[in-house]
């Protein structure tokens, strides 16, 4: 099996359509994406990429794993810790998010998303 791309976006979202829109919007500014449909799916994701995403990309409810347990699982990995991680959710308890976790609220406006993506990416994930 080939690996993943050494430089990425990483999106977890459950709802199909709003992953797809998220991954068109940010293939179009040429960044390389990986996608996945709940934590689970996306801790896969991180351990099969030869390395780490510039920016994960989460949402909060999802099945499977959610968001919260997911952030929990990465933070609590010395070797995933310190991955870049915004958090994409229409309502969250700020209080909750550990510490240096961005929050976006949706419907995320692109230009704030892509805004977000390109102060961590800085280009590095770009074809």
């Amino acid at each position: 099996m080939q690996k993943s791309p050494t430089c990425y976006v990483l999106v977890v979202e459950d709802d199909p359509h709003i992953r797809e829109a998220m991954r068109e919007l940010l293939e179009i500014e040429g960044y390389t994406v990986v996608e996945a449909a709940n934590g689970s799916e996306a801790l896969a994701r991180v351990r099969d990429c030869e390395g780490e995403p510039c920016l994960i990309l989460l949402d909060l409810m999802m099945p499977v794993m959610d968001g919260w347990e997911f952030l929990s699982v990465v933070r609590d990995d010395g070797a995933l810790a310190g991955i870049p991680i915004a958090v994409v959710s229409a309502v969250v308890d700020k209080a909750r998010l550990p510490e240096g976790t961005q929050y976006l609220r949706k419907p995320v406006d692109m230009e704030t998303l892509l805004h977000t993506v390109a102060g961590h990416c800085a280009g590095a994930a770009r074809a």
